[in-house]
């Protein structure tokens, strides 16, 4: 699939349910703006709407996975993404520096994104972009629950990891979970 192609995406079973539910979903948000109804947020407004469609398409994806593990090479992806992990606690480990902060971040910016690019890879496809919010999610966990560890984040000249190495060795179960 090129970027001139357009990707008609999963097709059928449970899959059908959920784009019936989006349409039905957009048909009524349409209805509601030709009629000037404000459309609220809350239980009762756009987020019930949107968790409901969310949930069909969820269900769909769970069912296809259930099917055929091997669908949209999602579990390959997270299997790379979990190898360069372990790489990267290696070379914490080691006393490595396993990154750097771009010149110009701040430490927890550079560390964000150090670690997201480390765990999420080069990829660009709808699957990468997948494994590249966990690893963002991850990383934001990691700062919040030690928010010490970016001012650890060591230099590019190569000095001692330092609190990066400490902090990720010690919280490695968190990331893992």
């Amino acid at each position: 699939m090129g970027t001139s192609e357009r990707w008609e995406g999963p097709r059928g079973g449970p899959w059908h349910r959920a784009r019936t539910a989006f349409r039905a979903a957009l048909a009524d948000l349409d209805r509601a703006e030709a009629d000037s109804v404000p459309v609220t947020s809350g239980v009762d407004g756009i987020d019930a709407v949107v968790a409901e469609v969310g949930s069909e398409y969820l269900a769909a994806l769970h069912a296809t996975m259930r099917g055929d593990p091997e669908s949209f090479a999602l579990r390959q992806s997270m299997v790379d993404a979990g190898h360069r992990l372990i790489d990267f606690l290696e070379r914490v480990d080691s006393n490595e520096p396993p990154f750097a902060a771009p010149p110009g971040d701040s430490d927890r910016a550079g560390f964000l994104l150090a670690f997201t690019d480390a765990i999420a890879g080069t990829g660009s496809g709808i699957v990468d972009g997948a494994v590249r919010r966990a690893a963002v999610r991850a990383a934001a966990m990691l700062v919040e629950r030690c928010p010490q560890l970016p001012s650890g984040v060591p230099d590019p000249a190569g000095s001692s990891p330092g609190a990066v190495g400490d902090e990720l060795v010690n919280i490695q179960p968190l990331i893992s979970a």
